[in-house]
């Protein structure tokens, strides 16, 4: 057959698809077979063809019948976007297709996210959990960043204590099948463990400043409420007080609000406390309100109240107290200071902080981590005071760290 006879064959069959006229279909189909023994010639996606145009169960049926597809877990171009024919029969609500889809190997968790979110809408998401759509931890993450309200609502809904759970419950009732205590509050567990809530899926939130997420978030988070306002405080206390307070302000469950607002009050009042230098203060403030600094800080960049105390030539007492309390076992760390990391001892000694420099080594730091000799001189810092300070303080002068020293001076 030429090239004309077999457009000609492939427009009769498009429009025996597009008016589901499938007794035409199949004589068509016969013919060609009885003539060329398959269809391969045709090199068209008749699948493709059905589901564009919304052809019945049957229709498609006939197709997967005498068009043998090696897979349906497939990519093609729909309108220059690629799709999969199982996302594209649920993309168009055709749920009787996407069922016969599946029945004949189509695999609905095959379907990736950046396809899949096209395809979800409020009319598709009860058919996808009910034929047991994945719900990972990508998933949500991807559903949070895509501000999918709609389906997150639909999944949360529909996977803590639903009519599967419930019904379980009931029919052990029915039939007095014994339950333990244990097994009881165990079942409970897994039934909060569906999903895994954790700090990430709120810091896309607060990101996003998506408060009706935060919102949606907070209300189906089981966790301890303690747990949740302390991941909420980590995300939000290096904000500036006109954003926390955004966030505070639209937080509908009371109880959040309330302790993520005296916690992040209380960060103020200590940091006050710190800053000015007043120890008696600061210990009784802990001790009044039973709290530790490592509650409010930690060592990340924006929060490490070591390297706060040697910018502000905090007194030894502030630091020893400092050190206790965020527990401080490792002296010898590295903190981001210009944009460039370096060990918090080049950062005491390069300020000329000597008296906290020798606080740090009595309370365990090591004076020889980080080539301090090195670093001075290349951020042209080495002078004959710090130099004598170091070989004082038994600082280790290898051959290898002269010859540097040397090299750039030279």
């Amino acid at each position: 057959m030429d090239e004309k006879g077999k457009q000609n064959v492939r427009v009769l069959l498009i429009d025996s698809i597009k008016n589901n006229y499938i007794t035409t279909f199949k004589k068509i189909i016969q013919e060609i077979k009885d003539t060329y023994n398959d269809c391969s010639f045709v090199d068209m996606d008749l699948l493709a063809v059905a589901l564009e145009y919304n052809s019945s169960v049957e229709m498609v049926e006939t197709i997967l019948i005498n068009d043998k597809y090696e897979t349906l877990n497939y990519y093609y171009n729909n309108g220059g976007n690629r799709k999969l024919p199982l996302s594209f029969a649920i993309q168009k609500n055709n749920f009787e297709v996407a069922d016969l889809l599946m029945e004949y190997g189509a695999k609905l968790n095959n379907i990736p996210y950046y396809i899949l979110k096209t395809s979800i809408s409020p009319e598709n998401t009860k058919y996808l959990l009910d034929r047991n759509l994945e719900i990972s931890s990508i998933l949500i993450n991807n559903l949070i960043t895509d501000n999918m309200i709609f389906f997150l609502k639909q999944i949360f809904n529909n996977c803590f204590f639903n009519n599967s759970f419930i019904l379980t419950l009931l029919s052990n009732y029915k039939n007095k099948t014994p339950i333990s205590k244990k097994q009881f509050y165990n079942k409970i567990k897994e039934e909060k463990e569906k999903i895994i809530f954790n700090e990430s899926l709120y810091e896309i939130a607060i990101y996003n400043n998506n408060y009706e997420m935060l919102n949606l978030l907070i209300k189906y988070d089981t966790r301890d409420k303690n747990e949740m306002c302390n991941e909420l405080y980590r995300l939000l206390c290096n904000k500036e007080e006109s954003i926390q307070n955004q966030f505070i302000n639209i937080i509908q469950c009371s109880e959040i609000k309330l302790k993520l607002s005296k916690k992040l009050y209380d960060k103020e009042k200590i940091l006050k406390l710190i800053i000015g230098n007043n120890v008696k203060n600061l210990q009784n403030y802990i001790n009044k309100n039973k709290v530790q600094l490592i509650d409010y800080f930690d060592k990340t960049n924006k929060q490490d109240l070591l390297k706060l105390a040697i910018d502000n030539n905090l007194s030894n007492r502030m630091i020893d107290l400092i050190i206790q309390q965020c527990h401080y076992e490792n002296l010898d760390y590295y903190i981001t200071m210009d944009g460039t990391s370096t060990p918090l001892l080049y950062f005491t000694i390069s300020q000329n902080k000597y008296r906290i420099f020798d606080f740090l080594i009595k309370k365990g730091a090591n004076i020889n981590f980080g080539n301090i000799l090195v670093n001075l001189n290349f951020d042209n810092l080495l002078n004959s005071k710090n130099l004598k300070y170091l070989l004082n303080s038994n600082y280790e002068l290898h051959p290898i760290l002269l010859e540097q020293v040397m090299k750039k001076k030279d």
